[in-house]
């Protein structure tokens, strides 16, 4: 697939614009004085393999984030079907959407 260089920093302007968000409400959401006052932790996005996409916040965090997700979708795997988890109940969902 190609996609032109205009349309590529579009997505790419969004996606930043997207962990940053993320990033900006788990600091002002979070109960630890961490989080609050040190800032000291990360957002990402992650792709359906657990590869990271995007991710703000320190580098140092952005390392683990692969090895945590591939943990969590071992963990989850069912068959065709990755359990995930999301608002207050476990989403059955099929690996090929």
């Amino acid at each position: 697939m190609s996609v032109d260089p205009v349309t590529l920093e579009v997505i790419r302007s969004r996606m930043d614009e997207v962990v940053h968000n993320m990033e900006w409400l788990l600091f002002h959401s979070g109960y630890s004085p961490i989080l609050r006052e040190s800032y000291d932790g990360s957002a990402c996005v992650l792709d359906a393999e657990g590869h990271v996409v995007v991710a703000a916040g320190m580098p140092m965090h952005g390392y683990p984030y692969h090895y945590h997700a591939q943990a969590i979708i071992k963990k989850a795997m069912l068959g065709s079907y990755m359990m995930m988890i999301g608002g207050h109940s476990p989403v059955r969902v099929h690996r090929d959407q």
